[in-house]
């Protein structure tokens, strides 16, 4: 989707070192092979976060400030969204929240 082809574009093009998070770990980690294998590419950390959990929000901003220490964080690209595609009578509420919290 478009935060992965926005990690790509600025390890790629830019050589940025990048810390990205997602609910799939596999996905994060197969993004970070295929980047490996890229000349020139900058660096890639994959962190896998759930955005409706707080306590899991501070975890990833702890494991970024871990792996490159003192650092701060340069860019933010806040790209994560989810949608539901039940009808507001259909649908629950718990959908609606977790659609509210993450969007």
């Amino acid at each position: 989707g478009i935060g992965r082809d926005v990690v790509v574009a600025l390890c790629t093009t830019l050589g940025m070192r990048v810390a990205g998070c997602a609910r799939r770990a596999d996905k994060l980690n197969a993004l970070r092979k295929e980047l490996a294998g890229t000349a020139g590419a900058g660096e890639f950390f994959p962190v896998q976060c759930d955005l409706t959990s707080d306590a899991s929000i501070a975890a990833m901003f702890a494991a970024v400030d871990a792996h490159w220490p003192g650092e701060g964080i340069a860019v933010l690209v806040n790209n994560a969204g989810i949608a539901h595609q039940d009808s507001v009578l259909e649908g629950t509420t718990r959908a609606w929240r977790d659609m509210f919290e993450v969007n």
